[in-house]
């Protein structure tokens, strides 16, 4: 499974049937599959993410467009599992990864040292 073209939006609907001329989707590959990225402009306080991607580069590569800043760096990336970004005000802000969403997500807040931290992104690099 590729990286869906805007994560932002969600996946498209799927179709419900498979014509002779479409390609049939590959199964999912626990092996290689399930890279996610996260990017952040500490300029611009913009983020960008990605999961679902084939290898790190590919996670990196995706994130790196959807932040739409070209001061943007890569903060987190991951395999089969979770990330988290947390903001706060005073242009803080940290970030984490863990297998437990609960924990990644308490884990960016505490390495977030600006006041009033809160969770802007929380997704799993496998399932989004």
């Amino acid at each position: 499974m590729g990286t869906p073209a805007d994560p932002h939006r969600g996946h498209p609907a799927a179709p419900n049937v498979i014509g002779p001329n479409d390609a049939i989707p590959r199964p999912f590959d626990f092996t290689r599959d399930g890279y996610g990225a996260i990017a952040f402009s500490r300029s611009t306080r913009r983020y960008g993410w990605s999961y679902g991607a084939a290898d790190r580069s590919a996670a990196e590569r995706t994130a790196l467009a959807h932040c739409h800043s070209s001061d943007a760096a890569i903060l987190a990336w991951g395999q089969h599992t979770f990330l988290a970004l947390a903001l706060a005000d005073h242009r803080a802000y940290g970030w984490s990864w863990d297998s437990a969403r609960n924990n990644a997500a308490r884990r960016a807040i505490t390495g977030c040292a600006g006041p009033t931290p809160r969770i802007v992104l929380l997704f799993h690099t496998t399932r989004g």
